[in-house]
């Protein structure tokens, strides 16, 4: 999936942003071990924003901070829960269930992957 988001953002020219449920300590390791800051433009933590999925005030915040439109988003999870929260607020999304799956959608949206 880091090599496909790295691909969807080169290839289309988007901004990238991480919503997680996880603690401070997790998000630390993984936004470094995984080198996400190269390809990842905003992380909207709870450990951070002090908010969590499927709480909709989580997706409005990312949708104020990015001063996008729902319609110009989309959301990718593997919980159909969290898909279903941030489509209640107009956010395009994609339940995740593989990469090829997901790289289907994807393309069918219009994203070069």
């Amino acid at each position: 999936m880091i090599e496909l988001a790295n691909t969807i953002k080169r290839e289309n020219s988007v901004s990238i942003g991480v919503i997680s449920n996880e603690g401070r300590e997790l998000t630390d390791y993984r936004v470094n071990k995984f080198e996400l800051k190269n390809f990842v433009d905003i992380f909207l933590c709870s450990c951070y924003v002090h908010l969590r999925k499927p709480d909709g005030a989580i997706f409005q915040l990312a949708l104020d901070i990015t001063q996008c439109n729902p319609e110009e988003t989309l959301y990718v999870d593997d919980r159909e829960l969290y898909v279903c929260a941030a489509q209640g607020g107009g956010i395009n999304g994609i339940v995740h269930k593989s990469a090829r799956s997901t790289v289907a959608s994807l393309t069918s949206r219009g994203l070069g992957v």
